[in-house]
């Protein structure tokens, strides 16, 4: 044990003091994020089980490691399980509390990857590629560079084009009422995506964080089935568009995301933006028509779990 400083599981008070962390790190390091304290009762942390604590002997927060499990990861052929790890850099200078950190968090992953039975996972972490101290500190503890997201946004003052409507389908803002609309949303997403995106638990969670109610999907039904969505977040982002494959092809996306920018700036909002990957050539494709720019690049680093 590292002197004056225990190393425990997450508690719901914990929360708040996380958050104070975050701004903590910003100051140091722009790159960083930052949460709303409701991220971290999300149930893909398992009650904090998923999250590990640094706590000094004034019984304040100086470091966590939390994770998840995330996402499939073509490139890698494994699920990934998405970590985020700080810890503070004035307490720990010799980044001690981080390598510890690091161990234990690694060491939860191993165990997600058996109570999940997967045959193939990965520790994922992202930071912008300006970031280069955190790149280089996971790169040197075994991480590799898998994949590169660009970060796209265009201002809303701009002109927003307005694609033909498709006229055997319907198009409308919808906010996924009750449990059964948004499982058959999960499985369209699924569909479209060819992995699973999301558990139903963790999507009703999400649907009650400050992004959503401040936000909205505009999604595309035939016959009664979603065929497409894009989801208009409060922050400006746009995520999680989709069509599926037997709808491809037909301007559905286009009038998505038309759709999507004129709420967020009828929502006041100033600019949009959204996440691709960088090998993503159909999807860049649309957003450069729409005015999107590049302005960051996000380094994905994967630790395989064998």
């Amino acid at each position: 044990m590292i002197e004056n400083v225990q190393f425990r599981n997450f508690q719901t008070v914990d929360a708040e003091r996380m958050v104070e962390l975050q701004g903590r790190c910003l100051a140091h390091c722009p790159d960083t994020g930052k949460f709303e304290p409701g991220f971290w009762r999300s149930p893909g942390y398992q009650d904090g089980k998923n999250i590990i604590i640094a706590e000094d002997e004034n019984v304040r927060i100086v470091g966590y490691a939390a994770t998840s499990s995330a996402y499939y990861s073509n490139t890698l052929e494994a699920r990934v399980f998405w970590i985020d790890l700080r810890t503070d850099p004035d307490f720990d200078k010799h980044l001690e509390i981080k390598d510890s950190l690091l161990e234990r968090i690694i060491k939860r992953g191993y165990e997600i990857k058996k109570e999940e039975n997967r045959e193939r996972a990965a520790m994922g972490a992202t930071y912008f590629s300006q970031g280069l101290a955190s790149i280089d500190y996971l790169k040197s503890h075994g991480f590799n560079h898998f994949e590169t997201m660009l970060a796209m946004r265009r201002e809303l003052s701009d002109t927003i084009p307005k694609p033909e409507q498709i006229p055997e389908i319907q198009i409308k803002p919808w906010k996924m009422e009750g449990r059964e609309e948004k499982q058959a949303y999960l499985d369209a997403r699924e569909l479209a995506f060819g992995y699973p995106l999301g558990r139903l638990d963790l999507l009703e969670h999400f649907t009650h964080s400050k992004l959503w109610l401040g936000g909205t999907t505009f999604t595309a039904f035939s016959e009664g089935k979603i065929i497409a969505s894009v989801m208009a977040l409060s922050n400006g982002l746009l995520d999680y568009v989709f069509v599926i494959p037997e709808w491809r092809g037909k301007g559905i996306a286009k009038v998505l995301v038309s759709m999507a920018l004129k709420y967020l700036k009828e929502q006041n909002h100033k600019q949009a933006w959204l996440e691709v990957y960088s090998h993503n050539t159909p999807a860049l494709r649309l957003y450069q028509k729409f005015g999107f720019k590049t302005f960051k690049e996000e380094i994905s680093l994967g630790y395989l779990l064998d």
